[in-house]
């Protein structure tokens, strides 16, 4: 390990350099443990250390940012590959609702062809696109409800005419439900990926600028990417 202290005798600042040509791996490390020692000192009592150049952090950001970019391209890729399954060259027009449609093209700063749709969301408006509830038109459900097994029409408020089949189906499209519930379940519970992706909001917001992050936390992100769902 090497440092330098700079400065003019006299003067109110000092500037401390901890630099090391070991290995990355190895460095970090003991890099890491110097400047904990340096924060939890009780010396600080005479001195503030402010850290202006933070190579650990640097070091750890660039390690988990490659991680981080595929796991955002893959998610974007599979929604994508459902939605078009589902609803085709239309499927824009069928799930993305109006307002988020208008922000997308707001950023986009005009035309936004659909294939660059996805990849104007960022990860929580992905999050909001799959897993917020769809908004249910009761009147419409209902009203759709009017013929019975035998395909005949019946009166829409005549429910005693309907199967124990017929009510359950008519109950469960009265149920504000989302798009994962309703396209992604054969590829796991809602819950279980939106915790997942949840969880990994913090080290993006730490990655993608450059913010401090400590060992603890990188060993932390790195089990994270481990535990995602394939």
């Amino acid at each position: 390990m090497f440092y330098e202290i700079s400065g003019k005798s006299g003067a109110d600042q000092y500037f401390l350099e901890l630099s090391t040509k070991a290995r990355v791996n190895r460095a970090v490390i003991a890099l890491q443990t110097l400047d904990d020692t340096i924060y939890q000192s009780p010396k600080q009592k005479y001195y503030t250390a402010i850290r202006v150049y933070d190579g650990i952090s640097e070091s750890y950001c660039k390690r988990l940012y490659p991680k981080y970019a595929e796991f955002e391209r893959l998610l974007r890729a599979l929604v994508s590959l459902i939605v078009t399954k589902a609803y085709g060259s239309a499927w824009r027009e069928e799930t993305v609702p109006e307002e988020m449609m208008a922000d997308l093209k707001k950023n986009a700063r005009g035309n936004l062809p659909i294939s660059e749709t996805l990849e104007q969301m960022d990860l929580s408006t992905v999050e909001e696109y799959l897993f917020a509830e769809r908004e249910v038109v009761y009147e419409e459900v209902v009203a759709g409800s009017g013929e019975n097994a035998k395909g005949t029409a019946g009166k829409t408020a005549d429910f005693e005419q309907l199967s124990k089949e017929e009510l359950c189906r008519l109950l469960e499209e009265l149920r504000p439900t989302s798009l994962w519930e309703r396209h992604f379940e054969s590829l796991g519970s809602q819950k279980k990926w939106k915790e997942k992706i949840v969880g990994v909001h913090p080290v993006r917001n730490k990655v993608a600028h450059q913010k401090r992050i400590s060992g603890a936390e990188y060993k932390q992100y790195r089990q994270l990417w481990k535990m995602l769902p394939d």
